[in-house]
């Protein structure tokens, strides 16, 4: 039997046995505490990764919106500008490739103007063509484009996103398209397509 001395000279008797449990109790729970250590060790890379990982996409996500939303409202805008020659188209457009890069692209979340494409097939301009309507009436359309290489800054994710646009250069290609009929009163006489970079 072990004695134990309570305050206030009062004893209290605990048996052999409960000592040994309550010893026992005692190494459990350090042993569990370091298994808990170990455990959170483990997990704590991973979703550290999964915490980042959702930022970069989020930020990805959140750039191809703003870009979107800068090329629907530049074509929208150069839609509602007169533009029945060669010559306007040459003029709307460089009004409209300006006024996308300067005041709508800026806009767009996590936007640097040194990532946005400017040559190559794919590049960021302003288009202007003739074409026909449904009953054969000929009608321009103006058509935004903007293409932009969003910086890869995860190092796993940089290694699975990065080739997939075809180049691997710790960025990710996202593009914006809008295409819409320009509101002529006069009939036009564009004779093709003007773009304006």
């Amino acid at each position: 039997m072990v004695t134990t001395d309570r305050p206030g000279g009062a004893d209290d008797r605990v048996s052999g046995r409960h000592a040994v449990d309550a010893d026992r109790d005692r190494r459990t729970r350090g042993q569990e505490l370091g298994q808990a250590i170990v455990e959170l060790a483990i997990v704590a890379p991973v979703l550290l990764l999964v915490l980042l990982a959702t930022a970069q996409f989020g930020t990805i996500l959140a750039t191809q919106i703003g870009i979107t939303n800068a090329v629907r409202e530049a074509a929208r805008e150069a839609s509602v500008v007169p533009t029945t020659t060669a010559d306007a188209a040459g003029v709307n457009g460089a009004w409209a490739s300006d006024r996308l890069r300067s005041v709508l692209l800026p806009g767009a979340p996590s936007y640097d103007a040194a990532r946005l494409v400017t040559s190559g097939d794919q590049s960021t301009e302003v288009c202007y063509r003739q074409a026909t309507d449904v009953v054969g009436a000929p009608e321009v359309l103006v058509q935004v484009r903007a293409a932009y290489r969003h910086a890869l800054w995860l190092p796993v994710i940089s290694e699975i996103l990065d080739g997939i646009d075809g180049a691997h250069d710790g960025a990710l290609s996202i593009a914006a398209v809008e295409e819409i009929r320009v509101e002529n009163v006069a009939t036009p006489a564009l004779g093709g397509t003007v773009c304006a970079p």
